[in-house]
């Protein structure tokens, strides 16, 4: 018997508690394709990692998934290797972006901001990328030689920082230099850009 007083047959009580066991049952099959299809996703994200983001270590994981998932004007990363970022931002995952910051970050090297200068250069919905800080870097003449060029040719304003970075053991060829001067200055008399080297 029910609060409201119906009272149930047993055959009416067996018809709900199979339905009941439907109901359960369809449940339990739900969630184990939902369980699969996590497992799936994770040796997914697990691969991407290895190909993409090799210097990706435990705590160094949720540091990375933490900056994927920001919404903020400031992306602000300091222990998450660049390259995963400037793919997301090449994909226009990061569409309100405007000031990327990666101070004393220990993944950035010339190699990963050449191909964010690419990113930056040939990405037209990045127009509003305004300013990129990358002091305290790895980051030599030839990583800024490639921000250089792709400053040269930005219509909207950017400013860059590169302030106490770590110098090249490596020599720099006297004809490369040359070209990193001659950049240097192209990028200073335009108006919309700003240096801080």
């Amino acid at each position: 018997m029910y609060g409201d007083g119906d009272r149930k047959t047993i055959s009416e009580l067996r018809r709900d508690a199979a339905a009941v066991q439907r109901r359960i049952l369809d449940q339990t099959v739900q969630l184990q394709r939902v369980q699969n299809a996590t497992a799936r996703a994770s040796r997914l994200i697990d691969q991407l990692l290895r190909l993409f983001a090799t210097e990706v270590k435990g705590n160094d994981r949720d540091a990375l998934f933490a900056v994927l998932a920001s919404i903020s004007e400031d992306l602000d990363f300091s222990n998450v290797p660049l390259i995963p970022i400037a793919i997301a931002l090449a994909n226009d995952h990061f569409s309100n972006v405007k000031r990327i910051r990666a101070v004393r970050n220990r993944f950035l090297d010339d190699n990963s901001v050449i191909f964010l200068a690419h990113v930056l250069r040939f990405s037209p919905s990045l127009s509003q990328v305004e300013l990129l800080d990358i002091s305290g870097t790895r980051v030599t003449e030839k990583g800024l030689f490639f921000l250089l060029e792709m400053m040269e040719e930005r219509e909207t304003p950017f400013a860059l920082i590169a302030k106490d970075r770590v110098p090249s053991e490596i020599p720099v060829a006297v004809e490369f230099m040359q070209k990193y001067q001659l950049a240097l200055r192209k990028v200073g008399r335009k108006s919309n850009c700003a240096l801080t080297l």
